[in-house]
């Protein structure tokens, strides 16, 4: 992966500082010059878990801080290093901190200028903000002399690949020409600035030209062949993407064969636990035809990393808003693993936006009170970036609380860690079945120990829709004794929901009524919209139309806001066969995965289908969506027949037999 590999020469530290004092007897400690040198130079040849630790040492020594540019420069170094580890936002402050001094410290520390714009630079990037990072490879350009243009030339061109001008390929030739004269850079590095300027040419709608480069990348890594590195699979990749915007379908299936791709046995996304894309609209600038390939990577924690924009149909800021959601992507540690490791560094996918404004699960009010009670109790002490961060360091505070026996934080972090998206289902229930325990032998509030009582049935059988209806009416007269409204209409209103594969039951209709009756909740409540809404389609498929329309009316909302807020109606059949899996996908041995979004009429058929992600890009987004058309879905009412449910979505797998 260019991104990858490209990356670690943008990152590079500034030269050791040089000690003339000699080497001191092995049985004396060393001294804080020779500390600062062999700390600098871990840092400066890559090793930078231990540089870090040794500049930490440092810095507990107040001896070693009292000149402001030593201060300083092992801020610039430890932050080169602390970035070049993802760990940019810690990595940014410590340069952010340590350059002033460094600065002015004049000639003799220039090396250290140019790295710490260099690190700020490729920490903005990491961060995906772009514009951040041009303004800091800007600078380290001009501090750099004569040779050392390279660096900020290439990391300029990196973060230029959406902008028009002539400015992108203006950075990419002087860095090319700057290789060239280099005896020392190969062939595959060549190969990667070529690949490079490539990506600028096809998102700048210069197909041709980009595949031509593209074919040339390829020679100079030996063309194709069984050798594959991260280089190989990013020039591959690109010219699958360059082959397919130019309709030559069979060379970008080739392309793409000799990736690795389309092998859904190892594949991430049926494991994932958030994938989601971004929300089409004036927030995030993006429109239904937007679309982008993303190129990520998963860590050993199940966060996604290395994040960046591959091609996008709409410059910049679309590009970096597919990106940006992808960075919020997880997957269960455990899951994880049953990837291998090489296949978790570079993966590609097709996105699109959804129209979804977020559609409100039965269970949503009772797990929202429940948040508002665990969070002022860990929100001082629990701060995170990613969903993997969050879990490790609820999990350090959850030992604290144990051991310090303070029971109420020690039961929000175990319903905290339990909602993680990062926590296995078993693991998860572990945590539910604790934290129980513990509220009610404390007697905690009723939004504690409620609210952990229906998690824990639903989460022991969230596969088995009828065996969690079996264990709802189990559980129904238990909340019913606490005297809880939200608790016990929470329960009657998830056993009289259907499910896939799971109609009403006979006791359905009570058991809504009862919610709509219910004078503990207000009358605009969502439980009593849901619950409005699933009887006037009960009425409706008895053929008693007024009383539906009657109880539609008392919603007070519109069939459009019906259609965004209501529940999804249950799929009754999909429809599949062999027949939907693309031929030239099945000729090629392709396997891949899609999400494919669309509306719900009245009637129960899908309208507007479209895919948001696809694996590999561009090879089932097509067949996804049309399979979306015959997925049949129970009958809805609506005042003239509008749209049941916008924006539903179904994930897709194709597997060859």
């Amino acid at each position: 992966m260019f991104g990858i590999i490209a990356q670690s020469l943008l990152l590079a530290t500034a030269p050791a500082a040089t000690s003339e004092a000699s080497a001191p007897p092995a049985a004396k400690p060393a001294t804080l010059q020779q500390q600062f040198d062999a700390a600098s130079e871990a840092a400066s040849t890559g090793r930078c878990s231990e540089a870090v630790a040794a500049f930490e040492t440092i810095e507990r020594n107040p001896a070693a801080l009292k000149s402001p540019i030593v201060r300083g420069a092992i801020g610039v170094r430890k932050g080169g290093c602390l970035v070049r580890m993802l760990r940019s936002e810690e990595g940014e402050a410590a340069i952010q901190a340590g350059l002033p001094a460094v600065a002015a410290a004049g000639e003799g520390f220039a090396g250290d200028v140019l790295a710490a714009h260099l690190n700020l630079g490729a920490a903005a990037r990491q961060q995906l903000d772009y514009e951040r990072a041009a303004h800091e490879f800007r600078l380290a350009l001009a501090s750099a002399g004569k040779d050392g243009r390279f660096q900020p030339l290439l990391g300029l061109a990196q973060v230029s690949v959406f902008d028009p001008g002539p400015e992108p390929l203006a950075y990419i030739d002087e860095a090319t020409r700057i290789a060239e004269e280099t005896p020392s850079l190969d062939k595959d590095f060549r190969a990667q600035l070529l690949t490079l300027k490539s990506r600028i040419l096809l998102n700048r709608g210069d197909k041709e030209a980009g595949y031509a480069l593209l074919k040339n990348a390829l020679k100079l890594q030996g063309g194709l062949t069984l050798k594959v590195s991260l280089t190989d699979i990013a020039t591959r990749s690109d010219l699958a993407i360059a082959a397919m915007l130019l309709n030559r379908r069979d060379d970008a299936r080739n392309y793409l064969a000799y990736t690795g791709a389309g092998r859904m046995d190892q594949a991430p996304f049926s494991r994932a636990e958030n994938m989601d894309v971004p929300l089409c609209g004036a927030t995030s600038g993006l429109t239904p035809t937007d679309f982008a390939v993303v190129e990520f990577s998963i860590g050993d924690d199940g966060s996604a990393f290395g994040v960046q924009p591959i091609y996008s149909t709409g410059g910049r800021d679309v590009a970096l808003a597919f990106a940006r959601a992808a960075m919020r992507w997880s997957w269960t540690p455990a899951k994880v693993q049953e990837i291998k490791p090489f296949l978790r560094n570079v993966m590609r996918v097709e996105m699109r936006c959804t129209v979804a404004a977020g559609r409100p699960e039965i269970d949503s009010p009772l797990t929202a009170r429940f948040q508002a009670w665990a969070t002022p109790l860990v929100s001082d002490t629990l701060k995170a970036r990613t969903e993997g961060e969050a879990a490790v360091q609820a999990e350090a505070l959850l030992a604290l609380s144990r051991k310090d026996k303070k029971d109420e934080a020690t039961v929000a972090l175990l319903g905290i860690l339990a909602m993680s998206p990062v926590v296995g289902t078993v693991q998860g229930k572990t945590y539910l079945d604790e934290a129980l325990a513990l509220a009610e032998s404390r007697k905690m509030p009723l939004e504690v120990t409620n609210w952990l009582r229906f998690q824990s049935v639903t989460s022991r059988n969230e596969r088995r829709p009828a065996q969690v209806r079996t264990a709802l009416r189990e559980l129904l007269p238990v909340v019913t004794a606490t005297g809880d409204a939200l608790a016990i209409d929470t329960v009657r209103l998830k056993i009289a929901s259907p499910g896939y594969r799971l109609g009403v039951p006979v006791d359905g209709p009570p058991l809504r009524e009862a919610v709509i009756a219910d004078p503990a909740l207000p009358a605009d409540h969502p439980l009593k919209i849901n619950a409005l809404l699933q009887s006037a389609t009960w009425a409706a498929q008895n053929k008693d139309f007024a009383r539906a329309q009657e109880i539609f009316e008392q919603t007070g909302l519109s069939s459009e806001q019906c259609a965004i807020i209501g529940a999804v109606p249950a799929m009754k059949r999909n429809g599949a066969s062999s027949g939907d899996y693309p031929m030239e996908a099945a000729r090629m041995g392709f396997e891949g995965w899609a999400r494919v979004e669309f509306d719900v009429d009245a009637s129960g058929r899908t309208r507007q289908q479209r895919a948001l992600i696809a694996y590999p890009p561009f090879v089932f987004s097509d067949a996804a969506s049309t399979m979306a058309k015959d997925f049949v879905y129970e009958s809805s009412y609506r005042p003239g027949g509008e749209t049941a449910c916008s924006a539903a979505s179904q994930n897709i797998a194709f597997r060859m037999n």
